[in-house]
């Protein structure tokens, strides 16, 4: 998940008496927000079933950025960026200290970004899982 949560979403799926269980990283979710198990047995639509509670959070630095969607409408933009200054990658085990490294990495990046042009450097915190290499995942497209 990126973002800081202290909640991960729990999810399953049924069929007949049997039910599937699957954590928040074993799934992915569509453009509709419907969710799907992910390996394997992509067939499996899954609802999400509860939370439990986040065992570690990571924070990282991206560039942030806009990229030409396409024309439709008269044109529209989306956020995209890249993972940056890994020196200040850092992981976590409780959840404050995460916020507060975030907190502390947002006021660096102000200070970064008051002469930078049309790309900013931005604070991301992820839930349970590393952070990504670039965002988004999968380019978005106009609906």
């Amino acid at each position: 998940m990126d973002y800081l949560s202290k909640l991960c979403p729990t999810y399953e799926h049924k069929s007949g008496e049997l039910v599937w269980s699957f954590q928040h990283d074993e799934v992915v979710w569509d453009d509709i927000n419907e969710f799907w198990v992910s390996a394997n047995e992509p067939d499996k639509r899954v609802t999400q079933a509860g939370e439990r509670p986040a065992q570690w959070w990571a924070v990282g630095v991206y560039t942030r950025g806009s990229a030409y969607g396409g024309p439709e409408e008269g044109g529209w933009w989306f956020d995209c960026g890249e993972l940056v200054e890994h020196h200040m990658i850092k992981f976590f085990d409780d959840y404050h200290d995460a916020v507060d490294y975030k907190n502390k990495l947002w006021d660096w990046c102000t200070k970064e970004n008051i002469n930078s042009g049309d790309t900013k450097v931005v604070a991301r915190g992820f839930t349970e899982q590393m952070p990504d290499v670039f965002y988004p995942k999968k380019r978005p497209y106009y609906s």
